[in-house]
């Protein structure tokens, strides 16, 4: 971990800590700047920074960024408040999971950014949740077999409806939907700016985080923001969790170990003091777990090969061979492919097309970049390092069990 990494870190504890106990060259700004964006905190950053540095001139820039995008997401929470108060007006009951959800957490919810607010909704509710879009003026984006995307010009609102909370091919997938079988159930309302939101069971919400984290670990790897939420979760309901039942459940898909490195994580570098009850001696080279985060970005997206080597990591236990890894990158599964060609998700049948046009770009890459980044044989070598963590961390192995129905018991 460089002088800068160590920076950042210490800003975001200083913030979950309210204290002012750090310090930052104006050396290290540049790139404790660039990480915050990378890891899409920056409201939080420079909200800490401002208490020490806010008058500095090299301050001023990422100062006036920050406030900008603090407005922009108070604009689209005001927006969707509006259209869930519509879509309970209407009869529906939509579960949100993370997004507002997880904002009313923090000390100052619109500090911590969310790209769209996801929502569950019934089968049966899609035709009056479409209208209610389509009254309060959302435009559809996308359309899937099983969730759709609206937008909101004005406010650059993202609303995503989900039929169901996973839809990973798949073992995995099949095991992390699993322990959702009935949301509905269990769910619990949260009072946010005196509009009740209904979201998931206290217990549910948080093994729901953890395997959201999960799932984007094994394909391109977790950010800075997930960890902080999946903390700031456990210290506002740490009472209320049965954290026995928790590893229990996470043991089912290999994912316990991994929990105790994001906890590990939260109490030794970003001052979670409060859950070091949690903390594990098993998990005990987390510093390998913390570069791969540092060096993954919101949801892997911080390295460009690391995004091309996720049909590696996806079949890390399976697929041995190294012609087969090469495979897995010219030619992933859909949903893999999809993230770069968000057509593929309405119109499946152009898989081989938009196939090709990857192909295509590789070429491009390996005969015009003077750097590795991008390229195959980059993404094979980070999906080797990253296969050795999950070696480390017990994800690969052995057979996870199934999971059916726990989170609903």
């Amino acid at each position: 971990m460089n002088i800068a990494e160590k920076d950042f870190l210490s800003v975001i504890s200083a913030y979950f800590n309210g204290n002012t106990d750090f310090f930052m060259s104006e050396k290290t700004f540049s790139e404790v700047m660039f990480l915050s964006k990378k890891h899409n905190v920056l409201p939080i950053v420079c909200e800490t920074l401002s208490k020490k540095y806010g008058k500095e001139d090299f301050f001023q820039n990422e100062k006036f960024l920050s406030i900008a995008r603090y407005s922009a997401q108070t604009r689209k929470t005001e927006k969707f408040l509006k259209v869930y108060r519509s879509l309970r007006e209407s009869g529906i009951m939509a579960i949100c999971v993370k997004g507002i959800t997880l904002r009313s957490l923090y000390k100052n919810g619109e500090l911590r950014p969310s790209s769209d607010e996801d929502l569950l909704i019934k089968p049966e509710d899609f035709p009056t949740f479409e209208k209610v879009m389509e009254e309060n003026g959302l435009k559809l984006l996308n359309e899937a077999s099983n969730e759709e995307t609206y937008f909101d010009k004005t406010s650059m609102l993202i609303i995503e409806a989900h039929e169901k909370l996973f839809f990973e091919s798949g073992e995995l997938g099949k095991n992390l939907d699993a322990f959702f079988e009935s949301p509905f159930c269990g769910s619990h309302e949260l009072i946010i700016n005196n509009m009740p939101i209904l979201t998931l069971g206290v217990q549910s919400g948080l093994l729901y985080l953890v395997c959201h984290a999960f799932k984007h670990f094994i394909r391109c790897g977790v950010g800075i923001r997930q960890v902080c939420d999946i903390a700031v979760y456990i210290r506002t309901y740490k009472n209320e969790i049965d954290f026995e039942r928790l590893k229990d459940d996470l043991s089912k898909i290999n994912a316990e170990k991994f929990f105790e490195g994001l906890v590990n994580i939260a109490v030794k570098y970003l001052g979670f003091e409060d859950i070091a009850f949690l903390q594990s001696d098993r998990a005990k080279d987390d510093e390998a777990l913390l570069d791969d985060i540092l060096r993954a970005g919101i949801y892997g997206r911080g390295e460009e090969s690391r995004i091309h080597s996720a049909g590696i990591t996806l079949s890390a236990v399976t697929d041995k061979k190294e012609h087969g890894k090469i495979k897995k990158v010219l030619f992933p599964e859909r949903k893999v492919l999809s993230a770069d060609y968000p057509s593929l998700k309405r119109f499946p049948v152009l898989y081989p097309w938009f196939s090709f046009l990857r192909i295509e770009k590789y070429i491009f890459s390996v005969a015009f970049k003077k750097e590795n980044a991008g390229t195959p044989r980059e993404s094979i070598r980070i999906a080797k390092e990253r296969t050795k963590l999950f070696k480390l961390y017990e994800i690969t192995g052995k057979k996870p069990e199934d999971p059916k129905g726990r989170a609903n018991k």
